[in-house]
């Protein structure tokens, strides 16, 4: 009955905070249509739509999912930004829930709810709808919260699930997703090394776990994918997907990375104009400072002889999380490329903070927060 009562409590808890990101994200709704990622994204949907298929009927710079989720959408409820509008937002919504859930399921509940309104905020500062990261993240979060758990408890259905997730991410993203499952399936390798140094015996089921991860991982893509080859989309797939943005896109995508003396350059015209030049110059240090930061922290626990705390998983696989965003931030220096290790650099700083608020520095914890 306990058990239940907890159950009902999160599901309610669930609910109101979506119904409270689905009204802070209402302006959504009278947002500009955005030509380049959100008018792309339209475009291949309504051609989806029709009947072409992504990359030999039309050219395509992100991998199929978003095209045929949106293109499935407007099928379904007509064709009108308005529908893909109500998307963003329930996508967004359930974003922010993800990142409460991992960050309550080991901090206390103050930290939780601040870290929620934190990504609520970040996620309403990015104007692009339609834009394939929202969902790639919703997924890799998704995973995050199933693999801690199950990595702590050693479930092998958790293990899939989480390959899963991790997988079903490659569809928005191929890119970012094909990081994060080789940065996750390394986190787990050096799990399975660290158990034979503390327990052999149970090195085996450890390596079985990375492994059912791995081919749950493979799964979405392989399937995808391998549609768009018999489809006769393989040799266009792989020129739009990954040839051309690998070797012609690189000036392309070098905008200069914000210098750290940018930081000293105070000789604005106003305190107004000093305060947006920080606003956008200090993230690029901020975020990557995070993830180094929270690297440093997990390898503490992760080289001791100690068990793992609850808290320990989240923070190493965020951490993992974060350094598959990295390259999207450094390979396009603009803000909206800094979204994803931003928005896992946010959570991160959260679990740091309740790593401070569960030892003896709690005071520090609370002036931080």
């Amino acid at each position: 009955m306990k058990r239940g009562g907890k159950t009902f409590h999160a599901l309610g808890m669930s609910m109101l905070l979506v119904l409270v990101g689905i009204i802070f994200f209402i302006p959504i709704l009278h947002a500009e249509v955005g030509i380049y990622d959100e008018g792309l994204i339209l475009t291949g949907a309504d051609l989806v739509l029709q009947g072409n298929i992504p990359y030999s009927d039309f050219y395509a710079v992100y991998a199929p999912g978003q095209y045929y989720l949106a293109g499935g959408l407007l099928g379904v409820f007509g064709k009108s930004v308005i529908v893909l509008r109500f998307y963003e937002i329930l996508l967004r919504s359930l974003m922010a829930l993800s990142c409460f859930w991992l960050c309550r399921r080991v901090a206390p509940a103050p930290i939780a709810f601040l870290c929620y309104t934190a990504v609520l905020v970040w996620l309403e500062s990015v104007g692009c709808s339609a834009y394939p990261i929202f969902p790639f993240l919703l997924f890799a979060f998704l995973c995050l919260l199933v693999l801690a758990p199950s990595a702590e408890h050693g479930s092998r259905k958790g293990h899939a699930c989480g390959g899963l997730l991790a997988g079903m991410a490659c569809l928005f993203r191929h890119d970012m997703g094909s990081l994060l499952i080789a940065a996750l399936l390394v986190l787990l390798a050096a799990l399975a090394l660290r158990t034979y140094w503390l327990d052999r015996p149970a090195t085996r089921p450890a390596i079985q776990r990375a492994t059912v991860f791995l081919l749950a991982a493979l799964l979405p893509p392989v399937l995808a994918f391998g549609a768009l080859v018999l489809a006769g989309s393989g040799p266009d797939a792989w020129n739009q997907l990954v040839r051309v943005p690998f070797l012609l896109f690189a000036e392309y995508r070098g905008l200069p990375y914000p210098s750290a003396l940018a930081l000293l350059n105070i000789r604005h015209e106003s305190l107004k104009a000093l305060a947006q030049h920080y606003w956008y110059i200090a993230p690029f240090f901020l975020f990557p400072l995070v993830v180094a930061g929270s690297a440093v922290v997990g390898l503490i626990p992760f080289l001791s002889k100690q068990n793992l705390r609850r808290l320990d998983y989240p923070v190493i696989f965020l951490t993992g999380a974060g350094m598959a965003c990295l390259p999207q931030a450094f390979g396009r220096s603009d803000f909206w490329h800094l979204i994803p290790v931003g928005i896992v650099s946010i959570v991160l700083s959260y679990l740091l903070v309740a790593t401070l608020w569960l030892s003896r520095f709690r005071k520090s914890a609370a002036a931080l927060l």
